[in-house]
Order: C-alpha cells, then sequence, then structure tokens
C-alpha cells in the first residue's frame, strides 16, 4: 500500500529545497516557492511548510537565516487557511457558516454538512460561494467523525447545475452548481461555482533566467 502521507511529505520537501537553493533574484526565488506549493499541493497551509522547512534545516539542508522573512509567510498564510493541514490524518471537511443575521439561507442550509474532501461538493461548493460569502471549511479527522458522532454525506445523487439569469438587459444566462440538501436545492451565486485550489493556475511568465525552466518544469503541467 502506498503510504500517501510520506509521498507528499518527501514531494514538498524536494520542491522546497530545490526553490530554495535558487539563491537569486530572491524576490523570484520566493514566489516560485509560493508557485510550486500551490500547484503541488493546493491545500498547503504555513504550518505544513514551516514543519518541513525545519526539518530541512534540521538537517542543514537549508540554512533558513538566510531566507527572507516575512512577506512570503504572510502569504503562505493565505493559502488554504481554512483547508485541511493534512489531507491524509483529516479526510473529511464541515462546511461551516457564520450563522448570524447576515448569513443566506441558502449557505445556512449546508452549515454543518460533512464531506470528504475529495467529493464532488467541494469542486463546486468550496466557500466562498458569492461576494461577502464568510463561510469557511473544518477539517475533520476519524476520531474527530466517531468521537462527535458525525455523519459524512455524498453528494454524488445530489449535485446538479442549473441556468440563472444573469442581465435582465440582454437576457444572459450563466449555469451555476446545485445542491439538493432533501429539503432544498441550493445554488452558489453565479460565476462561484468552482474550487479556489482547482482553478489555481501559476503565471510563468513572471520568472527570468535561470528560474524559468525550473519553473516550467515544475509548474508547467498546471497550465494544461
Amino acid at each position: 500500500m502506498i503510504d500517501i502521507a510520506r509521498v507528499r511529505r518527501e514531494s514538498l520537501r524536494w520542491s522546497l529545497l530545490v526553490a530554495l537553493n535558487k539563491t537569486r533574484p530572491y524576490t523570484a526565488s520566493e514566489t516560485l516557492l509560493l508557485d510550486i506549493s500551490r500547484a503541488i499541493y493546493p491545500d498547503v497551509t504555513a504550518l505544513e511548510l514551516r514543519k518541513e522547512l525545519d526539518y530541512l534545516a534540521d538537517r542543514q539542508l537549508i540554512d533558513l537565516n538566510k531566507q527572507p522573512s516575512g512577506s512570503w509567510f504572510a502569504d503562505l498564510t493565505r493559502i488554504g487557511v481554512d483547508v485541511v493541514e493534512y489531507t491524509v490524518d483529516r479526510p473529511y471537511w464541515m462546511y461551516t457558516g457564520i450563522n448570524d443575521s447576515h448569513t443566506r439561507k441558502s449557505h445556512l442550509a449546508l452549515h454543518g454538512r460533512v464531506f470528504r474532501y475529495d467529493d464532488p461538493f467541494w469542486q463546486a461548493f468550496y466557500p466562498p460561494n458569492g461576494w461577502r460569502c464568510r463561510c469557511s471549511v473544518i477539517a475533520l479527522s476519524d476520531d474527530d467523525i466517531t468521537a462527535r458522532g458525525i455523519k459524512v454525506a455524498s453528494s454524488r445523487q445530489a449535485m446538479g447545475w442549473e441556468l440563472k439569469l444573469v442581465s435582465q438587459k440582454t437576457g444572459e444566462m450563466q449555469s451555476v452548481a446545485t445542491f439538493n440538501t432533501g429539503t432544498t436545492k441550493v445554488a452558489t451565486d453565479v460565476g462561484w461555482s468552482y474550487s479556489p485550489g482547482a482553478a489555481y493556475r501559476p503565471d510563468l511568465n513572471r520568472y527570468q533566467g535561470a528560474l524559468s525552466g525550473l519553473a516550467r518544469r515544475e509548474l508547467g503541467g498546471q497550465n494544461e
């Protein structure tokens, strides 16, 4: 059986090692590190990256004192901040809303629902699901599911698509994803039926010189 967690750790460490050992220009190297991390694992968090950086530093494979600090780690905190730190250890995601007077009824209908991270639901309904949506995702482990008696659902028979009117003036219609809760059908806002991680595509034109080749080798497949 393949140890997915080990493969994940090793591939992430390798990518960090390659990117951090490109000593100039530092700014491009920081950007490349960010993009490589996103390309390999869209759900990677700053905590996971820090753990792997410390692992490499402890083995004297990199010198963290020579690495730029501040800006790129601040950026990393915004990568999947509400997403699971380790999909292998916490493979269940719970949709959660703010539950106040400003929360849309359709989003409240999704509050507390739990699906596996690879369920089709997240390809369309990973928050935000509209302008000013404040919903997020909580990652849960097997132990969490058992201890709290949580039911893990499957969306495979509940997902669909429908047309929504975009402009009264032109009559333009656009497709949006729908989910049938069993009592009501909810949909994302127009233009929001996608997963931010799945939709991410790095801009390879940002990399110049020696970094250009590395970026295209490591990230080129993301643009296909």
